[in-house]
C-alpha cells in the first residue's frame, strides 16, 4: 500500500464527503419549480451507444458491428445517432467516411437520421473531424470541453482559458464546416457540468451561444451532462432548470441532459432532467457506458410509455433487441433489468401467480383494455414478451402456480381434486433440488407418478364391444408375472371396467372422471383422469393412449395401483403410531 494510500485509509471516511449541495450551491435567490410539471411528449432520444457504450467494453465494437449496430438504431427508430470519435481511432474514423460515402442508408421511413461525431475542443481535431466529415449530410459536431472545478485545478487552467477553448473551438467548427462543405447542428458539452460551479457553468454556455449564434432553423444543441453522478437527481434538474431559466436566446436552443450512473439513478436524473426543462436525453441501450454505465434508453422509453407517452422508438421485440446486443457488445444484460431481465415478469410467489392468474381471467372476462396488472408494469405483449412462461415455480411458489404451468406450457389439465396429490409431489421436488421445477420436469415428475402407472397390475391389452347402454370389456392384465384376462359388462367402458376389476379383488369406486385431447393432429392422444375410491382413501390415477376408451382404462390400472401404495402406507403409519 502506497503512502498515498495509508494517508487516505488512516481518515475518518465521514470526514472525507462533503454534501453536494454545500459544494455547488444554487444563488439564494433561485427556487425551483420543476417538481410540478409533468411530460406530456417525449424529449428527442438520442443514442451514445457507439461511442459512450462501445469506449467502455474490453473489446470495442469491428467496423462491420458498428456498421450493424447503427442498422439496428436506425431500426428501432433513432433519428440522432452518436457515431463515434473520429480523431480517436481509425475504425471510428472509417465509420465516419463510410456513414458520409453511403447517405442513403441515413434515410429511414422519411424521418433523416443525423449521425453525431464527438472531438475536444482543440483546433488540430476539430480540423481533422471536419476533414473526415467532408461532404456529408447534416450532421451533429458534438464538441466539449473540460469546466469542472477539479478539472480546472488539475488542468491548471484559469476560469478565462476555459471559456476561451470553448469559443475558439465554436468558431473553429463554425468556419470549417463551410470549408468543408458540412451542414453542421453543433452541440457542446461543459464536461462535468454537475462538477462545475452553477455560475461559471452559465458563462461558458453563454459564451458559446453568443460564438455559434444559433438560429430557429439550425438551433444549438447545449448538453449538460451529470460526466460523473455525484448528486442526488433533484440537485442535477435543479441546476439543469437554473440554466434553462437563465441563458441566452433559450427559445433557439435545444437543452439536453446526459446522465451516468455512478449512483445508479441514471434515469431518474434524466427524467427529472426534462422535467425541468430539457428537451432531449443521450444514452446507450441497456445503460452500458464507461463505469456504471450511461442512462438505459430501454427503461426510459418504455417507462415513458407505460404513460402513455409514446417514445418515438420501438421497443416492441425486447428479446430480440437483447440478444442482438448481448452479441455485439459481449455484455449480459442484469437478470433484475427492467422490462428485459430473465425475472422481471417471473412470477414465482404463490400469491403473486393466484392473483396473475385471476387478473387474466378478469381481463378476458370482462374486456378491460386499460392495463392494470397488479405486478407488470407494462403488457407484456407490448415489448416481446407474452404470457405464457411468467409463472415458475419454486418451493415459494403455490398451486395455482404449478397448475398454470401444467396448462399453459404443459398442455395439460388435471381436475381441482388432483391438487392434494399433485402440490406435494412438486412442492417436494422443488425443496429438494432448491430450484425452478422447470415445465419439463414438471411434466416428467406428473408423468412418472400418475400416467399409465404400473404396479401390483400391469396393464397388458383391453377389447371392448357394445353400445352406450350396455359395453363388454375384456381386459388382460399381469399380476405377479402371471397375465390373467377378466370379461365383464357395465355402462360405458369405465363402469365395465370396474366390474371386471372386482373380479380381481379389487373392489372400488370411480368416483370423478374427466377427459381432455391432446393435440389436434393425427398424433393426438386422449388424456383420461379417475379418482378412484376405497374405504376412506381415495387416489387419481391418469391414462394416456391413442385410443379414448384405452385411456380410460389405463387411468383405471394407474388409479388402483396408486390406491393399492396408498393404503400400504397407511397400514404402515398406523402401526408405527402403535408402537
Amino acid at each position: 500500500m502506497s503512502q498515498f494510500e495509508q494517508s487516505r485509509k488512516g481518515m475518518n471516511p465521514g470526514d472525507k464527503y462533503v454534501p453536494y449541495r454545500e459544494r455547488f450551491p444554487l444563488p439564494e435567490s433561485f427556487t425551483p419549480t420543476w417538481i410540478r410539471n409533468r411530460p406530456t411528449e417525449a424529449p428527442d432520444l438520442a443514442s451514445v451507444c457507439l461511442r459512450d457504450g462501445n469506449q467502455t467494453l474490453k473489446n470495442p465494437m469491428s467496423l462491420e458491428a458498428k456498421i450493424r449496430y447503427f442498422h439496428k438504431l436506425a431500426e428501432l427508430g433513432f433519428t440522432q445517432i452518436e457515431t463515434g470519435y473520429p480523431v480517436a481511432s481509425s475504425i471510428d474514423a472509417l465509420f465516419t467516411r463510410y456513414l458520409v460515402e453511403n447517405s442513403k442508408i441515413l434515410e429511414n421511413s422519411g424521418r433523416q437520421i443525423k449521425p453525431q461525431v464527438l472531438v475536444l475542443a482543440k483546433p488540430k481535431m476539430i480540423k481533422e473531424t471536419l476533414e473526415c466529415l467532408q461532404g456529408a449530410s447534416p450532421t451533429i459536431v458534438h464538441v466539449y470541453n473540460s469546466t469542472s472545478d477539479m478539472h480546472r485545478k488539475v488542468l491548471n487552467m484559469t476560469d478565462r482559458e476555459v471559456v476561451d477553448m470553448a469559443v475558439k473551438a465554436t468558431t473553429s467548427v463554425r468556419e470549417l464546416s463551410h470549408k468543408y462543405r458540412v451542414p453542421v447542428q453543433y452541440q457542446y458539452s461543459p464536461e462535468s457540468f454537475s462538477g462545475t460551479q452553477i455560475g461559471f457553468a452559465l458563462d461558458v454556455c453563454n459564451a458559446v451561444i453568443k460564438a455559434w449564434q444559433p438560429t430557429k432553423e439550425n438551433k444549438l444543441i447545449l448538453n449538460l451532462p451529470a460526466t460523473l453522478e455525484q448528486c442526488e437527481p433533484d440537485e442535477y434538474a435543479d441546476r439543469i432548470q437554473y440554466i434553462c431559466q437563465n441563458i441566452l436566446d433559450r427559445d433557439n436552443v435545444i437543452v439536453s441532459v446526459h446522465t451516468h450512473n455512478d449512483r445508479n439513478s441514471a434515469e431518474v436524473a434524466a427524467h427529472y432532467g426534462v422535467r425541468a426543462g430539457a428537451q432531449r436525453v443521450e444514452g446507450t441501450l441497456f445503460g452500458f457506458g464507461e463505469r456504471s454505465g450511461n442512462t438505459d434508453l430501454v427503461i426510459y422509453a418504455l417507462n415513458l410509455l407505460t404513460q402513455g407517452i409514446n417514445p418515438g422508438v420501438d421497443f416492441s421485440n425486447i428479446p430480440a433487441l437483447r440478444d442482438f446486443w448481448e452479441e455485439h457488445t459481449g455484455l449480459i444484460v442484469p437478470e433484475q433489468h427492467p422490462y428485459a431481465g430473465d425475472n422481471f415478469s417471473k412470477q414465482r410467489s404463490g400469491t403473486h401467480q393466484d392473483t396473475h392468474e385471476k387478473y387474466l381471467d378478469y381481463m378476458q372476462k370482462h374486456g378491460v383494455k386499460v392495463h392494470a396488472h397488479p405486478y407488470l408494469g407494462i403488457d407484456l405483449v407490448d415489448i416481446g414478451r407474452g404470457d405464457e412462461k411468467v409463472v415458475e415455480v419454486t418451493s415459494q411458489s403455490g398451486w395455482r402456480g404449478q397448475r398454470s404451468v401444467l396448462n399453459n406450457q404443459c398442455g395439460i389439465h388435471p381436475p381441482e381434486e388432483m391438487k392434494g396429490e399433485v402440490y406435494p409431489l412438486i412442492q417436494n421436488w422443488c425443496e429438494q433440488s432448491g430450484g425452478i421445477c422447470t415445465a419439463e420436469a414438471m411434466m416428467g415428475l406428473f408423468q412418472q407418478e400418475f400416467v399409465n402407472r404400473d404396479g401390483v397390475l400391469e396393464f397388458v391389452d383391453c377389447m371392448t364391444h357394445g353400445n352406450s347402454k350396455e359395453t363388454t370389456v375384456v381386459l388382460t392384465v399381469r399380476v405377479n408375472g402371471n397375465e390373467i384376462t377378466v370379461t365383464d359388462k357395465g355402462v360405458g367402458s369405465i363402469d365395465a371396467a370396474v366390474n371386471a376389476l372386482r373380479k380381481l379383488g379389487q373392489d372400488v369406486t370411480c368416483s370423478k372422471f374427466s377427459e381432455e385431447s391432446l393435440g389436434n393432429d393425427s398424433k393426438a392422444s386422449a388424456m383420461s383422469y379417475i379418482q378412484l375410491t376405497r374405504g376412506d382413501i381415495s387416489r387419481f390415477g391418469v391414462g394416456q393412449d391413442s385410443s379414448s376408451e384405452l385411456s380410460n382404462v389405463r387411468a383405471l390400472i394407474s388409479a388402483v395401483n396408486r390406491l393399492i401404495i396408498a393404503e400400504e402406507e397407511a397400514v404402515d403409519q398406523r402401526a408405527a403410531s402403535l408402537g
